[in-house]
């Protein structure tokens, strides 16, 4: 079961996004030879709603993935990471470049 979890995860939303684009792509280029059926129309607004709640669904998969990803490995430089994101605004205001953040944070 495990190993179709993962290979169900590296396929969805994105294959379903992909194939709804096609889809929505195909309707559109045959409204343009039928530019007055609305049943193409009408299939047209749905197939957007459908790309567009795909594209949100793997916008938030991406961003689960990234967190996940930062939780294993990117503790060992969070001191460097938050005192950068911190510093970098008034740093630059100040005209400091980033050797000088730095050195700043760590000393």
């Amino acid at each position: 079961m495990n190993q179709e979890l993962k290979k169900w995860n590296k396929t969805w939303p994105i294959s379903n996004l992909r194939e709804k684009e096609d889809e929505l792509k195909s309707i559109q280029a045959q409204i343009q030879s039928m530019p007055m059926d609305t049943g193409l129309i009408d299939k047209e607004l749905r197939l957007q709603e459908e790309v567009t709640k795909l594209s949100f669904q793997e916008k938030i998969q991406l961003q689960q993935r990234a967190k996940c990803t930062w939780l294993k490995y990117g503790d060992r430089c969070s001191n460097f990471f938050s005192c950068y994101c911190l510093r970098s605004v008034t740093q630059e205001f100040r005209g400091l470049s980033p050797i000088h953040r730095r050195k700043a944070c760590f000393g």
